[in-house]
């Protein structure tokens, strides 16, 4: 499996998020990171027809310089508990619609 982890600049939530799968998912998932507003694009090109979820984590470079460290931690410890929560599916047992259901459950 494929993820692009996306935010808006690609400076946080999303190069945090990347090495999680990539060192705990045994090689069955291979993630990356991009922004989409780094540059000019809105959103990388991704082909066919991708699952999306909206993990809502505020975003720890937008804190005051002071604040940034406890900002990253807090921001680090709610994606390490999404990405578990994803690592812990059976996606072998599930349907076609399972994942896209649940991947929004985890990002409630």
């Amino acid at each position: 499996m494929n993820i692009l982890d996306l935010c808006t600049g690609n400076s946080g939530r999303s190069i945090l998020l990347e090495p999680i799968p990539n060192h705990r998912s045994d090689g069955c998932i291979r993630a990356w990171s991009a922004g989409s507003k780094p540059a000019v694009e809105e959103y990388p090109y991704w082909p066919r027809a991708p699952l999306r979820a909206q993990w809502s984590v505020e975003d720890p470079a937008a804190a005051s310089p002071e604040d940034q460290p406890e900002a990253f931690a807090l921001a680090y410890r709610l994606l390490l508990a999404k990405a578990e929560s994803l690592l812990a599916l059976p996606f072998e047992e599930m349907t076609k619609d399972d994942p896209q259901l649940i991947l929004n459950r985890i990002g409630g």
